[in-house]
């Protein structure tokens, strides 16, 4: 896959038709993911190969790409024989146009397919990849593809855009800080969401920048927790557990990593709103007469939409058999 989010495959073989392939990106700042909807299909010819010139079936023919950015020139063709490929810049001079030879392939490369070129240029089937672009590297990029049916050439503007990219970065920075209270106005729970925000300018460049909101939501924090305790067969035990958020975070208990299920013979769960406080829950769990199978690792956890924290502390069931 290229910077650009193109799918290149090189040298398609036979197992290469058996999949779908699908596109899937990461939604900022939420961390989800999300697939494309349509699927495509590499489907492969089996017709007898007959000779037939090179033939360029993609290009471009101008390229923005900001500064320390990785560009990407495409051109895909096809031919058969299997044509020789190379990319050159042109350079003008005192007498007319140089042409400097970037990277090539000859036609049994191509063949087999890979990535080419060394130093800051690669070559991926016709593509040219430039890493980190400087301002030398704009200019006019010829692609050319022969065989011994014929030559077809292909020309893409590189222009390298070294302001844009400061513009840009100061522009996501700006849209990544928390906005005060007065650029806000009268938010109400159905505005809650993901937002995006893009700007461009008469030049082509663009950036953008997203950011969550949340009306009046904060994650749980606990104000009060339970600690490790030691006690004998058949006494009592109440952990406990305080937290705040908004909106109220909902408890739930473990031991040694298995749920504890809210009806029981054996213990109580509950969980209540503080009295005169609106952000803060109170969750319990009482143990009347344990047992020995009721030691080991409790933990509480408290969760609601924006947000989620827990704590565990160990109980500790003392048996002295020599009593017996």
């Amino acid at each position: 896959m290229l910077a650009n989010g193109d799918l290149h495959v090189l040298s398609a073989r036979q197992g290469d038709e058996n999949h779908l392939y699908h596109c899937r990106v990461l939604v900022q700042p939420n961390g989800q993911t999300m697939t494309s909807s349509t699927a495509r299909r590499i489907i492969l010819s089996q017709e007898t190969m007959t000779k037939m010139a090179p033939v360029i079936v993609e290009s471009v023919n101008r390229i923005r790409v900001w500064r320390g950015q990785d560009a990407v020139l495409p051109c895909v063709f096809h031919g058969y024989p299997p044509p020789k490929i190379k990319w050159c810049k042109s350079q003008t001079i005192q007498y007319g146009n140089l042409l400097l030879p970037l990277v090539a392939s000859a036609a049994t490369q191509e063949h087999r397919g890979g990535v080419l070129g060394h130093g800051r240029h690669r070559l991926i089937g016709g593509t040219l990849l430039i890493a980190s672009v400087v301002a030398e590297d704009q200019g006019r990029y010829i692609f050319s593809v022969n065989n011994s049916m014929g030559l077809v050439e292909s020309r893409t503007e590189l222009v390298v855009v070294a302001a844009a990219a400061s513009a840009a970065q100061q522009f996501k920075s700006s849209m990544q800080r928390r906005p005060s209270p007065s650029r806000v106005i009268s938010p109400v729970v159905p505005d809650e969401g993901i937002y995006q925000c893009l700007a461009s300018n008469d030049e082509g460049d663009w950036a953008q920048a997203s950011a969550q909101l949340a009306i009046g939501a904060f994650p749980p924090h606990l104000k009060e927790t339970f600690s490790r305790q030691v006690v004998h067969p058949g006494s009592s035990v109440s952990l406990k557990c305080l937290a705040s958020g908004t909106p109220l975070p909902h408890f739930t208990w473990t031991l040694d990593g298995f749920p504890l299920s809210p009806v029981s013979e054996r213990y109580f769960l509950g969980q209540q709103q503080q009295t005169g406080h609106d952000d803060l829950v109170v969750a319990h769990l009482n143990i009347t007469h344990v047992r020995v199978e009721d030691g080991g690792n409790y933990k509480c956890v408290a969760e609601n939409r924006v947000g989620r924290v827990e704590h565990s502390a160990n109980l500790h069931i003392y048996f002295n058999s020599m009593a017996v």
